[in-house]
């Protein structure tokens, strides 16, 4: 029987038997190559919450547990229900850190809804904070690196309503 260049992979003749076990062989080294090259994600922690975000009521997330050399990719969600006024609005606020393209640390408005926020520390505390908050797809890069961002907070604003189901804040990461 032939095999593949790169992974020794079974490449089947007309003439070859079929056997279950070249399938789970072939089957293993891929599932060691791609978990090699992508790793799997993983929860990295859980955060309760207040159930309602209103704007005298953010949630705040601490980030000074992340190693972010440990991470290639960090999520973090909070899903919620937002409120039914088009003139309320919530945000991310990155605790400080100024982004490119905006003097704010602020992202993601829009309507109150569930929010997330994709950081790329590619493995590296050194580079740039890069972000993407979804699910608007405002897009974030700081001259500011990783370890300057300790906390980031979930804000309700504008008018008086507020988010509610707020209740568990989830950080998701792929190791580098």
């Amino acid at each position: 029987m032939k095999k593949t260049t790169n992974y020794q992979l079974n490449q089947w003749e007309k003439t070859d038997r079929i056997l279950m076990d070249d399938f789970n062989a072939d089957n293993a080294k891929l599932d060691a190559a791609l978990y090699s090259k992508l790793g799997h994600l993983q929860k990295i922690k859980e955060i309760n919450g207040p159930s309602t975000l209103s704007r005298t009521n953010p949630i705040t997330v601490d980030l000074t547990d992340i190693d972010w050399d440990k991470w290639y990719l960090v999520a973090v969600v909070l899903p919620c229900d937002g409120s039914k006024w088009d003139t309320e609005y919530m945000y991310i606020d990155l605790q400080g850190i100024p982004y490119v393209g905006g003097t704010y640390s602020q992202l993601a408005h829009g309507r109150p809804s569930s929010r997330g926020i994709v950081f790329l520390p590619m493995g590296k505390k050194e580079n740039p904070v890069r972000a993407i908050c979804l699910p608007i797809a405002d897009i974030a890069v700081s001259e500011s690196d990783f370890r300057s961002l300790t906390s980031m907070r979930f804000i309700y604003g504008g008018g008086d309503g507020s988010a509610t189901d707020c209740k568990k804040i989830t950080l998701w990461g792929i190791p580098a």
